[in-house]
Parts: structure tokens; sequence; C-alpha cells
């Protein structure tokens, strides 16, 4: 498990380093303003495929891992295929809301870019929206089938690596007008991506391989839908809190200011790196010792995971706080400096949700409540919309950054109360050194 741990978190920090290199090279090639309104279609496709997804990247991990273990590939090819065509009708119902949304913006200098028509940008966008989601899908169907490092790959290092190298090959060929390929090297990379996971998954052969004995079928398109729709509400409640504040900004502010924020949330998922092995080693021990009522060695391994997590992301925070302005330069130019204290704001919320939140969010979907999980994101949202317009009012751009750090100590607090009172088990950070022994002696005992 540790090797798998150090595997993932390997293939994730080279991810988010083929991130940082695209948008350095296109945050260069492109104005401010114009970057600005490039993130803003990014952030629209990240928070729109949650909706064409409706939460089956879920369901097919809960669903799919069972068929493949018992080699039922049938099923499990019925579920890749009633996924897609799920995500298809979900992109299909979107599409005429995103041209509207782009039509009818009230801030149509922030959102738009030159060169490109309205209708061309909604076509660019619905295809990344089609691309990504497939991405998704196809990327939780790999990881259902044991295939770690690819699916992780999949998520950030392959496309933002296709993506820089088409882009980097046009400037070396000195393409005059770079800047309108930087949508298609996006696209590009999309592409490639999910081309790759469908040759690395051969739905289409699996008749070759043979059928299992006793094999039942997969789920339908409309039982999936059902079971998966409370997974996309819940999560797209979260993101619309991590991600919406770039919708708030392009509304409000220029497209300048969309460039920077968004920049800034994307550097702060490097605080939020650690946090992975919550889950990793979190929820398989939950969800195998749970039954047994086991409150206080579960409070101490959840705590313990919490505070490993919790020790490198401070030590991030602390070197944003130190080096924000020139890690902003260094990365993107002397234009985005001035964003090194809502860098450390940003960065901030993401380790209080590494407090207590993502611990006991796991705890909680694990143990069955995630109705508690879909309730807390819904208050803590309505909470972040009504303190947006006063911090901003208040604090301008920095303002944003300010009421997320508060939306997320919020929705840390509430998960780890909810989780207590549900299950009996902390998952806030230890001092003790006793309970983080015992925890390391019970994880050794299972």
């Amino acid at each position: 498990m540790l090797n798998q741990l150090f595997t993932i978190l390997s293939v994730r920090v080279a991810g988010i380093i083929a991130a940082f290199c695209f948008l350095a090279f296109v945050s260069r090639i492109l104005s401010p303003s114009e970057l600005g309104g490039f993130l803003f279609a990014a952030t629209t496709v990240t928070l729109l495929h949650f909706v064409a997804l409706c939460g089956t990247n879920i369901e097919v991990i809960r669903i799919g891992v069972p068929f493949w273990r018992a080699k039922n590939f049938q099923a499990f090819r019925r579920l890749a295929l009633t996924g897609t065509g799920l995500v298809v009708v979900g992109c299909s119902i979107i599409s005429p809301g995103l041209f509207l949304l782009y039509l009818y913006w009230p801030n149509q200098v922030a959102v738009s870019i030159s060169g490109y028509p309205v209708e061309v940008l909604v076509l660019i966008v619905v295809i990344a929206l089609l691309l990504f989601s497939l991405r998704t899908l196809f990327a939780d169907l790999v990881r259902s089938a044991g295939r770690y490092r690819l699916s992780m790959a999949s998520l950030s290092l392959i496309p933002n690596t296709a993506s820089f190298l088409f882009l980097f090959a046009l400037w070396i060929s000195e393409e005059e007008n770079i800047e309108l390929w930087v949508f298609g090297a996006w696209v590009c990379g999309l592409f490639i991506t999910l081309v790759a996971l469908i040759l690395a998954l051969p739905i289409i052969n699996f008749d070759k391989i043979g059928r299992a004995p006793n094999e039942t079928s997969g789920p339908g398109m409309l039982n999936l839908f059902r079971s998966g729709a409370p997974i996309m509400f819940s999560q797209l409640l979260y993101q619309l809190a991590w991600h919406g504040g770039v919708w708030y900004v392009g509304y409000f502010f220029m497209g300048a200011d969309i460039a920077l924020y968004a920049i800034c949330l994307r550097l702060a998922e490097l605080v939020a790196l650690p946090g992975v092995i919550v889950p990793f080693f979190g929820q398989p021990i939950i969800a195998a010792n749970l039954p047994d009522n086991e409150g206080r060695q579960l409070s101490e391994v959840m705590q313990t995971l919490t505070t490993l997590a919790l020790a490198p992301s401070l030590f991030l925070l602390f070197i944003f706080w130190l080096f924000g302005e020139l890690i902003l330069h260094v990365l993107f130019g002397p234009t985005y400096v001035d964003g090194a204290f809502l860098l450390f704001l940003v960065a901030g919320g993401r380790c209080a949700d590494i407090i207590a939140g993502s611990a006991a969010q796991s705890v909680l979907l694990i143990s069955g409540n995630w109705r508690a999980v879909l309730l807390i994101n819904a208050a803590t949202l309505a909470f972040f919309a009504g303190m947006l317009p006063i911090c901003t009012s208040a604090f301008d751009l920095n303002g944003v950054g300010i009421a997320l750090v508060v939306y997320f100590a919020v929705r840390s607090v509430s998960l780890a109360v909810a989780a207590v009172s549900s299950t009996r088990i902390a998952t806030w950070p230890t001092i003790s050194v006793s309970r983080v022994q015992n925890a390391m002696h019970y994880y050794q005992g299972l």
C-alpha cells in the first residue's frame, strides 16, 4: 500500500508540474485579460462536467470493481457504455445552457477572447466538456480495473503534457497566431488522454477474453442516474464553492482578475496534495472495520492520517507566505505578483479543509451518511455565497480569498461534528504521541 501511495503521489506531483508548465506557457502567450477568458472557460468545464457525469464516475467504481474482479466483463462493458451514454445525454442537455451563459453574461469583456466569436467559443467549450467528462469517466473505469497509475496520470499529467507539447511545437515553428491555438491545444490534450484510456481498457474486445459463470448484467441508464444523482449534487455543491469563485470574479471584476484568482486556485492544489493520504488509507480501513464499531481505534487512525497530511500542507502554506511573490513572478511573470496575499488566503482555505473536513467527509460517505454531507455542503455554500459580497466590498479581490477561508473552516468543523455524532469517529489532528503509536499498531494489525 505504501508503494501505491508513493506512486500515486509521484504521478500527482508530476501532473501538477505539467499543469503549471502549460499554464505558465499560456500566461506568456495570452494577455492577462485573454488568460482570464481562457481560465473562465476551463473552470466552467470543470464545474459543469460534474453535472454531465451525474455521479457516474463514483458509481462505476462502486459497481465496476466487483464486476471486474469477478471477470464479468460483459457487465463491465455495459456499465462503461451506459455511463458513456449518460454523459453524452448530459452534455447535450447542458449545451444550450452554455450558449445562453456566454451570450447573456453581463461582463462580456471579462469572459470573451479576441479572435473567437461567441458561437465558436461555445462550440469549443462544449467539445471540451464532452471530452473532459468522458476522460473522468474512463479514468475511473481504468481505476476500477486496477490500473491506478494510468488513472491518476490521465487526470492531469497526460492532458497537460500533450497540450504543452502541442503549443510548444507551434511556438517553435513560429506560428504567427499562436494565441488562437491555446484552446486547440487544450482540446487536443483531452482527446489524446481519452484515446489512451479507451485503448488501455479494451471494452470492444471483451468477448475474446471469455465470460464468467453466473454473470449478471450491468445497471441501466436510469438506475445509474438514480444512484449517482445524490453524489453529483454533493460534489457540485463543494466544487461551486471551490471553483465558483471564478464565476463570481468574472461577473464583478475584469478578465485579468479572473486569471489571477484562477492561478491562485491552481497553485493552492499543491497545499491540498498531502491530503490524498486521508481517503487513500482511511476509506478502506473505515469500510472494513466500521461494522465492528471500533470507534476509538478508528478515531486514532483518522486523527493520525489528518496530522500526517496537515504537517506538509502547513509547511507549503508557510512557503507561500514567504515566497508567494517570487513564485508567481517566476511561473507567470511580473503581472501577477500582486496576488501573493490572495494565494496565501486560498492555500489557507485548503489547509482548513485538511484539518478535519477531508477525513470527516470520508467517514460520513463510507458509513452511508451522504445526506449529512449533502446538507452541510448546501448550507456552507449558502453561507459562502452570502459572505462574498460583504468581503469583496471591504477587501476587493482578496475578499474572495477571505470568504473561502471562512467557508472551509466552517465546513470542516461541521463535517467533523457530524462524523463524531453519527459514527463516534474523531477526525481532527492530534498531538498525542501515544494516540499516533496506537494508530500505527492498530493499522499493522489489520
